[in-house]
């Protein structure tokens, strides 16, 4: 049986679990009720996707204009598809008119391990 490697956040990965002796990205924070993702977005790209780590956080491309909310309405969405979770579930805490942003996500069956698996399996 061969196992699957990956990076992301300058973690490694195996078999989509974090291994024992590694933390969480920089990029997630485990709170009480909700995990914080802090990200930054490209609007304006050809297709949506995540593109690794910038600057210590989660680097997001998206395929809407920063125009009239355009790209944070393409964020919430991508991200609930790829979380598999409603939009209302996530909300941006910080940086809604900016490239730098602070989500909350809020779903109380989501870990933050799983998070990173499921925001990892993007390419």
């Amino acid at each position: 049986m061969s196992s699957v490697s990956a990076m992301l956040g300058g973690k490694m990965w195996r078999d989509n679990k974090l291994q024992e002796s590694q933390e969480l990205p920089n990029w997630i924070t485990e709170k009480t009720d909700h995990i914080l993702l802090h990200i930054v977005v490209q609007a304006g790209a050809k297709s949506c996707q995540i593109f690794g780590e910038h600057a210590g956080r989660l680097k997001i491309r998206l395929n809407a204009k920063p125009i009239d909310g355009q790209a944070n309405a393409r964020l919430l969405e991508f991200l609930s598809d790829k979380l598999k979770i409603a939009k209302t579930s996530i909300n941006i805490v910080s940086g809604e008119s900016a490239k730098f942003k602070t989500l909350a996500v809020h779903y109380p069956k989501m870990s933050a391990q799983k998070l990173v698996i499921l925001l990892g399996g993007v390419s």
